[in-house]
């Protein structure tokens, strides 16, 4: 049996900031979709997702496949953050 070297990572392979895996203590959490932020918000998708890339908004967390939701007590507490 004959194993193969592994890979080296190319610079665009490295790991890029992504979604928050779900845990345990988040099962309980109240979970916003894109659509809940809109309309909290008044912005677009697009605005969302550029904020995240940009750092100025927390990621979501990964469900599953494409399903993305924000726990609704991080969303909360950025938020308040910016009412200073």
């Amino acid at each position: 049996m004959t194993t193969r070297p592994k890979a080296h990572k190319s610079e665009s392979d490295k790991e890029k900031p992504g979604p928050l895996k779900i845990s345990k203590e988040l099962s309980s959490t109240r979970l916003l979709s894109i659509k809940e932020l809109q309309e909290d918000m008044a912005i677009s998708r697009f605005t969302i997702w550029r904020m995240i890339r940009e750092g100025k908004f927390p990621p979501p967390v990964h469900l599953s496949g494409k399903t993305r939701r924000w726990p609704a007590h991080v969303y909360e507490e950025w938020k308040n953050s910016l009412k200073v």
